[in-house]
């Protein structure tokens, strides 16, 4: 029997290379994934050791400032936040565990500051401790300055310990309650700035703006005030309606803002103070709805107008910008052409069926307008009621004659709010071509229920030519056209000469009809008291003209009905609410009318509605201007002030193999034990 020799050789070179690679790249990536276990590891273990010093110090941040006095803290740098330092004033305990409480409430006596110190390439967060509390907020920032720029006061009268160490900690606190910072290099207004909650009884309190200090970069100590909000039920009070209590004798003014932006209102209240000290005291109520703006307000035929913003009636102008009716609508043409007429009379159809009416309109105007290739001088013109007889008996009752005292206007060009009444010339000028002239606005009860006739001749002239509108359905009948002139007649025009009478599709020159209501509602949002029974008190308004109001309040804001019909209305101001449901929910509705002849419009502004506030904690913001000569302010509610969560965020990084290893806490803490 024969061997096979070959099966007993063993591996060959080749095989043995493959195998030693094949074991290398699993060592190596046994080694990467050994590697990659321990680093994760590593790092998960140095952020858990960070957390934990970052927990520790923050809570013990919050447990002494939660039983401190915010009204009483400084802060670095004193020109406004973000901050990253801070001294708060400490009391001891007695031996019964209680702090000691004088006349004016707690007896502090000793004082802590929080910083971060750079010493050796290193952060250190510090807590620096004295024995005393110097009352002089002045002193106590000095110190802390000092202790930010030196690491030291340079007296060493305090007591220093580090609680943390690494190569970057950020310490960031955020207090708006202390002071407002009114410096910018151009004009801006600041987002809302919250001041923080006090509490109040109902009434009238009186807040104070005061300057401490101002910015190093400001040229000045002056303020402005753009408006306030006091919750609970967060209505805005505009500064520049506020009633100032007392001054220290500096000027103040009511700004117009439009320049710069928008501020509410487009108006802030402007102080003048020029030093520190320097205060402004108003008096306002809790609490009230003040609506001085009226935007959110739903409007029929009124609007909001003017740079102080107010109620009127929608202006004859604007009126004519949404036509109450146009020929081209009629007729439903695809676009206007051009006839020529000369010594031509014309009687347009306006069917009320085209006519988009929203009531009783006082004033109407009508557009005559010229085609692009020529232009045309209407020689006379009237309005009325269409008759109902035969096809050329179309006679025009009630009628009226119109008046043109209005410039003739091109296309492109914007209309005016245009002459009221029956005086001036009765012929128009001649209107260029691609332009238009309107007439006199005229007192005239149009429905949409009835159709009317606009009568009018065209001038004998070479060029004479009119814009018309050619409706789809030629049988249409719009207009009917005569020879000569004789818009006055209310009499058939005859098909035979002189006449020569014909009907026509078409409707020549007149464009449009601009109708102009005297009378407007607008309708308020449903206000939300915060109050289940609020008790309300009085209603007051600023208006001029005809300004009536209606009241209602709701249980439920869901099921608001909106027939007002019911609901009485009150004409004079101030008007007692005491017969009002006292529901938690408050509506208003303002009636707006005006009367011939209509040369001035009614205005309505500052309705306000008052009831007592609860006795609650409330809070205070409010929107303030920035300026190159504005200073640092605090303010004060009824001589104390408001108290304001201070927030803090404490990051602490460390570098672990060539990689920034960094954890951040935030916190927020309410001062002088409030439980937060």
């Amino acid at each position: 029997m024969a061997l096979n020799l070959r099966a007993s050789k063993g591996f060959t070179l080749l095989e043995c290379i493959v195998a030693f690679f094949i074991g290398i790249l699993f060592l190596v990536s046994f080694v990467a994934t050994l590697d990659f276990v321990v680093r994760c590891w590593q790092e998960e273990n140095l952020r858990g050791r960070l957390r934990v010093q970052l927990e520790y110090n923050v809570e013990r941040i919050r447990a002494e400032t939660r039983l401190s006095d915010s009204n009483l803290m400084v802060f670095y740098p004193s020109t406004g936040g973000p901050y990253s330092a801070v001294s708060f004033p400490m009391a001891s305990r007695n031996t019964d565990g209680f702090f000691t409480v004088g006349a004016s409430g707690i007896t502090w006596d000793k004082t802590v500051v929080y910083h971060v110190w750079t010493n050796g390439g290193n952060d250190e967060l510090r807590r620096t401790t004295y024995a005393s509390f110097d009352a002089n907020p002045a002193n106590r920032q000095t110190t802390l300055n000092l202790l930010k720029a030196n690491g030291s006061d340079g007296a060493g009268s305090g007591v220093t310990e580090i609680l943390m160490r690494a190569p970057h900690i950020e310490l960031t606190l955020n207090s708006e309650s202390p002071s407002f910072d009114g410096y910018a290099a151009t004009a801006s207004r600041s987002g809302i700035a919250d001041f923080g909650s006090m509490r109040l009884s109902a009434g009238t309190h009186r807040i104070q703006f005061k300057i401490i200090s101002k910015n190093s970069a400001s040229t000045g100590y002056g303020m402005g005030l753009d408006f306030l909000q006091v919750s609970p039920s967060g209505g805005s009070r505009e500064a520049e309606n506020l009633t100032i209590d007392s001054t220290s004798g500096q000027a103040w003014a009511i700004e117009e803002m439009t320049p710069y932006g928008f501020w509410s209102v487009n108006h802030q209240a402007e102080y003048v103070s020029s030093a520190v000290d320097h205060y402004v005291t108003y008096q306002f109520y809790y609490d009230e709805w003040m609506e001085s703006n009226f935007y959110t307000m739903l409007h029929s035929n009124t609007c909001v107008a003017g740079n102080n913003p107010h109620l009127t009636l929608v202006s004859r102008e604007d009126s004519s910008l949404s036509p109450s009716w146009q020929a081209l609508g009629q007729t439903e043409a695809d676009a206007e052409s051009a006839v020529s007429l000369m010594d031509t009379s014309v009687r347009t159809i306006v069917k009320g069926a085209n006519l988009s009416l929203s009531g009783t309109p006082q004033l109407i105007r009508i557009k005559f307008s010229a085609p692009s290739t020529g232009g045309l001088q209407i020689r006379s013109a009237y309005f009325g009621v269409k008759g109902i007889g035969s096809a050329f008996d179309e006679s025009v009752t009630a009628k009226k004659a119109l008046y043109f005292s209005n410039p003739t206007v091109s296309d492109a060009s914007t209309d005016g709010v245009g002459a009221i009444g029956d005086s001036g010339p009765t012929s128009s000028d001649v209107i260029p071509a691609s332009s238009h002239i309107w007439t006199n606005w005229f007192e005239y009860p149009v429905s949409s229920a009835q159709n009317y006739l606009i009568s009018f001749s065209v001038a004998a002239s070479a060029d004479s030519c009119v814009a018309a509108w050619t409706p789809l359905d030629v049988s249409e009948v719009n207009s009917f056209v005569a020879s000569g002139d004789h818009p006055a007649d209310t009499s058939a025009w005859p098909t035979s000469s002189p006449y020569n009478a014909i009907e026509a599709p078409q409707i020549y020159a007149t464009s449009q009809i601009a109708c102009w209501y005297g009378a407007g509602v607008s309708t308020s949002p449903i206000y939300d008291t915060k109050v289940d029974a609020p008790n309300y008190q009085t209603i007051s308004w600023s208006s001029s003209g005809n300004v009536s109001l209606k009241i209602r309040t709701l249980s439920d804001p869901d099921n608001a009905s909106t027939d007002w019909s019911s609901v009485a209305a009150v004409g004079s101001s101030p008007a007692s609410l005491a017969s009002l449901d006292q529901n938690r929910y408050v509506q208003f509705q303002a009636t707006l009318t005006s009367a011939s002849p209509y040369t001035t419009l009614p205005e309505l502004d500052n309705v306000e509605i008052k009831w007592p506030g609860q006795t609650a904690l409330v809070n205070l913001s409010g929107r303030y201007t920035k300026r190159p000569g504005y200073g640092v302010f605090k303010v004060w509610v009824d001589g104390t002030n408001p108290s304001k969560p201070v927030s803090i965020a404490l990051t602490v990084s460390e570098n672990f193999k060539s990689k920034s290893i960094s954890e951040t806490l935030t916190s927020e803490i309410r001062p002088k034990n409030t439980g937060r």
